[in-house]
């Protein structure tokens, strides 16, 4: 994720991995930036899970959603809901114990290299 990231000059600043999806929140700085960010997360995420688990891999549906939002009506809020998708989905009863996400470094101050914290954050 860092790596597709800084290749394609996006700032990430919220995130979660699910097992069947992902969610991000992110600034592009180049056109086209996080298009080519989530197709490329979009490959790799499901073939690194197969790895991890010794299974083969598998492929994620096409489907890409992304959405502009206005920052200072719908940054936090958008942060909540990725941050408390684990706790939605019943993976963990807190956020902070998912391993997946970036709560950790919004919530807690914990370093993550894939989070740039938003200006506005």
């Amino acid at each position: 994720m860092g790596k597709y990231a800084a290749m394609y000059e996006c700032a990430i600043h919220a995130y979660v991995l699910m097992g069947n999806h992902v969610h991000f929140l992110l600034s592009a700085s180049g056109g086209g930036g996080a298009t080519r960010l989530l197709a490329s997360v979009c490959e790799a995420h499901p073939r690194s899970i197969g790895e991890a688990h010794g299974g083969e891999s598998v492929q994620w549906e096409a489907d890409c959603e992304a959405s502009t939002i206005h920052v200072r009506r719908h940054l936090l809020a958008c942060m909540r809901y990725i941050e408390l998708n684990p706790v939605r989905a019943g993976l963990v009863r807190r956020p902070g114990d998912y391993r997946w996400s970036s709560y950790a470094a919004n919530a807690l101050g914990r370093d993550d290299a894939f989070v740039s914290p938003h200006a506005f954050y």
